[in-house]
């Protein structure tokens, strides 16, 4: 996580990031996405189906754990991968999923990093 806010903006000085992020491609993901590559930084997204190499991309399955060799050198791995909450209506199966796949990811990542 990025200690201090003026790092991410360009208030001040700031270093070069190189980070990580599981949900680059949704509603919130793609904003920070923006920003932070604006602002300088690199940002990797990791991604379930097949990673494009050749655009950064990283792989990662929540299900299993995964190759942690890829993450070496990073300073951040943002986690914001989940079941989307607007494509459905929230029933009692659906709002299971969505706290299903939140928990399933954090943990996978959690334990690969541990």
């Amino acid at each position: 996580m990025i200690g201090d806010w003026r790092l991410a903006t360009g208030e001040g000085p700031r270093p070069r990031l190189n980070i990580a992020m599981t949900g680059a491609s949704g509603l919130i993901g793609s904003a920070l996405s923006h920003l932070l590559s604006s602002c300088g930084h690199d940002v990797r997204p990791m991604v379930r189906r097949e990673a494009n190499f050749q655009n950064g991309e990283l792989h990662w399955d929540p299900a299993q754990r995964f190759d942690t060799r890829p993450l070496e050198g990073l300073d951040a791995l943002v986690h914001l991968a989940g079941e989307s909450i607007s494509t459905s209506r929230w029933t009692k199966d659906f709002k299971e999923r969505i706290r299903h796949s939140r928990v399933a990811g954090t943990r996978a990542i959690a334990e690969a990093l541990a």
